[in-house]
């Protein structure tokens, strides 16, 4: 069955203008869009893409998601903005999971952009999926970069349109969970207008998201970044004024179940081994060139970086686990509201800290 995709005319105008004037700002004032290769990484529809393609005239924009849903990119734009063509600097590319962009692309990009992508990402691949995405950028290149809602932020299980309780997904047990969700009546969602059919197929998508969330926290997915040989330029948070409750404050940190936004941009760093520093191998076997140094090097940062992200998701899951023991939830849920992942105050908020900063 297929689950149609509507975007209203909010939606629309909040990624092609909104979303790109953000990302415009946030650049370096000397960057030469007219010049540059753009890459949206998780284009998802493409209408951010269409946005920079459109109003930032570069030479190239590439979307790439494991969806194809660009293919309705044109139907959904030409009565808003009054185009019969896609513009020819715009391509779209549906890609396999980690696949090798370094590999797929015979060019360099000079800015990489990512939308509420990176907590999608799986956590087997995350770390190698950022490493293929800093050797995709040319010489200097920039990554923004932005995730909300970050999966310890009230509604960060992404199921706000079904369960309105926040920090519902870090107090339920996931079979009690999952039961609020695929129980919910359709009458009391904003998807009341859908067939029963659809709707229910809309819950089970719905859940799967939540289901792959990795969980990626602000601090980790900077850090991932850095080691990864990317240097932080800017870096913005928002946070929510919902109270956390008690028991979960006890295991969490208050920052962490408040912090529901990051927006970040990296530069790509160049680096330069310094030879007081560099280790010589004489193993005949590796021998002693810098390829082999290199290569050896390499492959001891990556086994480490995966080592700390275990360690990591361990100590995440006895949190949680410690947390659906210790915790019974009292109260019925609210009748459903809806919260936008993609909301105009997200957008109002970086458009104010953007003059913040500029004064």
């Amino acid at each position: 069955m297929i689950i149609t995709n509507r975007i209203d005319d909010n939606t629309f105008n909040g990624k092609y203008y909104d979303v790109v004037d953000v990302f415009k700002q946030w650049m370096p004032k000397d960057f030469d869009f007219s010049n540059s290769t753009i890459l949206d990484f998780g284009c998802e529809h493409g209408i951010m893409a269409l946005g920079f393609a459109m109003r930032l005239k570069p030479k190239k924009v590439i979307g790439v998601d494991i969806q194809k849903h660009h293919l309705d990119l044109l139907d959904i734009a030409k009565a808003r903005i009054n185009i019969n063509i896609l513009p020819s600097n715009l391509e779209f590319y549906q890609i396999a999971l980690a696949e090798k962009l370094s590999v797929k692309f015979k060019f360099k990009f000079d800015v990489i952009f990512a939308w509420s992508v990176f907590e999608h990402v799986s956590q087997l691949i995350l770390d190698e999926v950022i490493a293929d995405l800093h050797n995709s950028l040319s010489d200097n290149g920039f990554v923004f970069l932005q995730i909300t809602p970050l999966y310890y932020s009230p509604f960060g299980s992404h199921l706000e349109t079904l369960v309105d309780e926040p920090w519902a997904h870090l107090q339920m047990q996931n079979n009690v969970l999952h039961d609020v969700v695929m129980n919910k009546s359709k009458n009391a969602t904003i998807y009341k207008a859908e067939s029963n059919e659809n709707y229910e197929a809309i819950k089970a998508n719905i859940w799967s998201c939540y289901e792959t969330l990795n969980k990626i926290t602000a601090d980790e997915i900077i850090e991932l970044f850095e080691r990864n040989g990317s240097t932080m330029k800017r870096e913005y948070r928002t946070k929510t004024a919902i109270q956390p409750p008690k028991n979960l404050c006890n295991i969490y940190s208050q920052e962490i179940l408040q912090t529901d936004q990051v927006v970040v941009l990296f530069q790509k760093t160049k680096l330069v081994e310094s030879p007081n520093t560099k280790t010589v191998l004489t193993c005949p076997q590796y021998g002693t060139g810098d390829a082999q140094i290199a290569e050896v090097n390499s492959g001891l940062q990556s086994k480490e970086r995966a080592l700390n992200m275990e360690i990591r998701r361990k100590d995440a899951q006895l949190k949680e686990l410690y947390a659906s023991i210790s915790w019974r939830i009292t109260c019925p849920l609210r009748s459903v509201g809806k919260l936008l992942k993609f909301g105009k105050k997200t957008i109002h908020d970086l458009l104010l800290a953007e003059k913040e900063s500029q004064r």
